[in-house]
């Protein structure tokens, strides 16, 4: 997995290391980011052939959104709390889902 570099929102950074992805930038919550900062994210998503955008959607979702939009990058939305979304009632199935969806990711990243 450490051949892909990802962009995440610095909630998931730990999580996302853990699964073997290599996170080249983190970013805070959308109310945070300044347009100096969205605009260096989409930079260095642009020129560190980053293959996968990542939110936190407790966190909110906007900036990740729009760095995939302006890139044509896969955008991620990984939750941390239990309950958050339909089918993730404990934290194990919450986990399994949250790593399901990166795998698809990268799926998808590799076959593009």
């Amino acid at each position: 997995v450490g051949e892909i570099e990802v962009i995440c929102q610095q909630f998931q950074k730990g999580f996302v290391e853990w699964l073997g992805f290599d996170v080249v930038l983190t970013y805070p919550s959308p109310e945070q980011v300044s347009n100096k900062q969205l605009k260096n994210l989409i930079n260095a998503a642009e020129n560190e052939d980053v293959g996968i955008i990542i939110s936190n959607n407790p966190s909110g979702t906007s900036v990740g959104k729009g760095v995939a939009s302006e890139t044509g990058i896969e955008h991620v939305i990984l939750s941390n709390f239990p309950g958050s979304r339909e089918g993730e009632d404990t934290y194990c199935e919450m986990i399994k889902n949250n790593a399901e969806r990166l795998f698809s990711a990268k799926k998808a990243y590799e076959y593009s």
